[in-house]
């Protein structure tokens, strides 16, 4: 469940993907929807009391059907209280060990095995984020389509039909572990120009001085020819600001 609270940040809405992870999320803890009536594995509306059980069901699963995933399942569909939930009720409450249901009979298809000893709680590595610090952007509506170009993410930010600001890059770059090069990288060459605080002992374009150039709005033409992206004086000093004074890419 830890993986897919990842994973859902980076996929569409609306998309195959996500409605596959949207289906599994009372197994993993989150409330039953509240904006329609709810179909429940267990008649009484209780939640089943050995969802570790190994069962069989016609729904089209990738995982193997346990009764917990297969109550999920339920309560995420569009049964609703209808004929169909009643089926399926009638189908897998004994199964699962509902309260007031016969249970089901011993040759019956049900692997009754121990539930599973819990495993240790997986460490989750930090995701990354587009500031440093992880606070807020100041620009997040900023378009960045030249930076996106040439950090070489412009390609993946189109094919997921989302539009070229930060705002966009907030939202794919937690797939990136935090503290890793990649991050440290996109933060280097995003984080000034989307409006991210600077780091301490920062670099600056004009030397010792408080970060304020003289002509913010002009346009930086060397960078322009060499790289294709128009950057202005005030957005290449921000960038510079996610630099520590004293290392290479400052004097650079």
């Amino acid at each position: 469940c830890g993986h897919l609270e990842i994973l859902a940040p980076a996929v569409l809405a609306d998309s195959a993907e996500c409605l596959g992870i949207q289906q599994l999320t009372t197994y993993c803890g989150c409330p039953l929807p509240t904006d329609k009536d709810v179909c429940t594995l267990c008649p009484d509306e209780s939640r089943v009391p050995e969802d570790y059980l190994q069962t069989v069901t016609t729904y089209k699963m990738e995982l193997e059907p346990t009764c917990g995933l297969v109550e999920a399942t339920l309560h995420t569909s569009e049964l609703q209280l209808s004929t169909e939930c009643e089926q399926a009720q009638a189908s897998q409450a004994a199964t699962c060990g509902c309260p007031g249901v016969t249970p089901a009979p011993t040759n019956s298809n049900v692997k009754r095995t121990p539930p599973p000893v819990p495993a240790p709680t997986p460490q989750v590595a930090a995701r990354c984020t587009v500031c440093h610090d992880g606070g807020p952007m100041d620009f997040p509506t900023k378009d960045i389509t030249g930076p996106l170009r040439e950090a070489g993410y412009l390609e993946q930010i189109q094919a997921l039909g989302l539009n070229t600001s930060c705002s966009s890059v907030a939202t794919l770059i937690p797939a990136i572990e935090a503290d890793t090069s990649d991050c440290i990288g996109a933060q280097q060459f995003l984080g000034g120009i989307c409006g991210c605080a600077h780091i301490d002992g920062y670099c600056t374009m004009c030397p010792n001085d408080n970060g304020t150039i003289p002509h913010p709005t002009r346009y930086m033409n060397a960078i322009y020819y060499q790289a294709g992206i128009n950057v202005t004086c005030e957005e290449f000093n921000l960038t510079l600001m996610q630099f520590r004074e004293g290392g290479d890419a400052c004097f650079a």
